[in-house]
């Protein structure tokens, strides 16, 4: 069984900061253009405010103590996770695009997200 006291909560802590600035950082400093044009979203057609970002960043914080949970036990379990995470968002990115170079970029753009963030958490999660 695993203990939440071998997790290091400060590293914890700085992993889900680093996590969701970059995520605020990649649709609107990194790539806007390309973020807006592939999810046709404009600052009139947005959605958002504070109850939808407390939800991603509460989604977030549950995915990560996932990663550092299993990266305790073993890092190929959490690499695991980052596959299926990939692989799910690939999926239902299919459901959405019907043209191959929108889809094509929609990958790039989230599965892109997801990979680095999920590599945070598991670097984070071996310290």
């Amino acid at each position: 069984m695993i203990s939440f006291f071998i997790i290091d909560w400060g590293w914890f802590a700085t992993a889900v900061a680093t996590v969701c600035g970059l995520g605020g950082l990649w649709r609107t400093v990194l790539f806007p253009a390309a973020w807006a044009r592939v999810f046709k979203v404009t600052p009139k057609t947005a959605v958002g405010g504070v109850g939808a970002m407390s939800i991603q960043v509460a989604a977030t914080t549950v995915y990560g103590l996932i990663l550092f949970i299993l990266t305790q036990l073993e890092v190929t379990l959490s690499v695991f996770v980052l596959v299926c995470m990939v692989s799910c968002t690939i999926g239902v990115l299919n459901f959405r695009f019907d043209e191959a170079k929108t889809f094509f970029h929609a990958i790039l753009l989230e599965v892109g997200y997801i990979i680095v963030a999920s590599l945070i958490f598991i670097i984070c999660g071996t310290l």
